[in-house]
């Protein structure tokens, strides 16, 4: 009965999200996917847009960008319509936030030389925290967020792939990544694992140049007497937890593993996650933030 439920329901995405963040390349990834894609959409349109009229809407998923920038924007007034609209039982609706580090939303509207929407008459910075302010709870209450300040655009249109456009049931997508602590935790992260008390391969010397994507690197870990229980017992928690995420309708998951330099533990343990994970049936995607710097 379930499955023939989601059959009569379509598929649709709220996309909103810092300006910057990539919402123009996410919507051309839907589009590019067979998507009913509408952007710039006022809010007091969302409902008529969304609900389905015949049966030929069912059948074709949507996304649509939220104009934030017009003066009756309300995150209040969205949220409240994301909840009714979650309970309709023609849509199965999820709301995507892209989100951003400050540096970097900086870094490309100066490279770009465009104006962003709210510094008008403002300092860039200064327009950054308000659009932050305007947009205040909508990444709490958001389906997926996905942090795009480590991603070039065709990683984000990767990622945007594999858990919508090939994802439109409620299978969870779970992305790994790697990362070096001492550039901070990854902002999307949903667990974090600590893997500075392995071995170091960058007291070896002629494996510093190297990654954890290296052979010698994995074995010169592998060699920690402690790193075969280490691994039971990640994997061990990750069977309890992640049929707990699946459970609660999670379709996006992300596990960090982080490391000192974040170039030679972190990765190479984030590869065999990514391995282990995909081996028991999980849709899998890793990153590894600080090589991709």
């Amino acid at each position: 009965m379930q499955k023939e439920d989601k059959m009569h329901r379509r598929f649709a995405i709220i996309v909103v999200g810092l300006s910057g963040a990539g919402k123009t390349t996410v919507l051309h990834t839907f589009t590019d996917n067979g998507f009913d894609v509408i952007d710039g959409l006022p809010l007091n349109m969302l409902s008529s847009v969304l609900i389905p009229s015949d049966s030929k809407d069912m059948d074709t998923p949507i996304a649509v960008g939220i104009d934030t920038v017009k003066r009756d924007f309300s995150a209040e007034q969205l949220a409240d319509l994301f909840d009714n609209l979650s309970e309709h039982p023609q849509i199965d609706l999820r709301l995507l936030f892209l989100d951003c580090q400050d540096r970097e939303i900086m870094r490309r509207y100066t490279e770009t030389r465009r104006l962003h929407p709210y510094s008008r008459r403002k300092s860039l910075a200064t327009g950054i925290v308000e659009e932050r302010k305007a947009l205040s709870g909508l990444q709490e209450l958001a389906t997926n967020m996905i942090d795009t300040s480590e991603l070039n655009s065709a990683d984000l249109k990767r990622i945007v792939e594999k858990i919508f456009t090939r994802n439109q049931s409620r299978e969870m997508v779970i992305t790994v990544m790697s990362f070096a602590y001492r550039n901070g935790l990854p902002q999307e992260a949903d667990i974090v694992f600590d893997v500075r008390c392995l071995k170091n391969p960058h007291y070896a010397e002629e494996l510093r140049p190297l990654t954890g994507l290296d052979e010698a690197v994995g074995s010169y870990i592998r060699q920690d007497v402690d790193y075969a229980a280490f691994m039971e017992k990640i994997e061990e928690l990750l069977a309890i937890l992640l049929p707990r995420y699946v459970e609660e309708g999670k379709s996006y998951l992300t596990i960090a593993v982080g490391c000192t330099g974040g170039r030679h533990r972190s990765v190479y343990v984030a590869e065999e996650l990514a391995k282990w994970l995909a081996g028991n049936g999980h849709e899998t995607i890793s990153r590894h933030r600080e090589i991709g710097r």
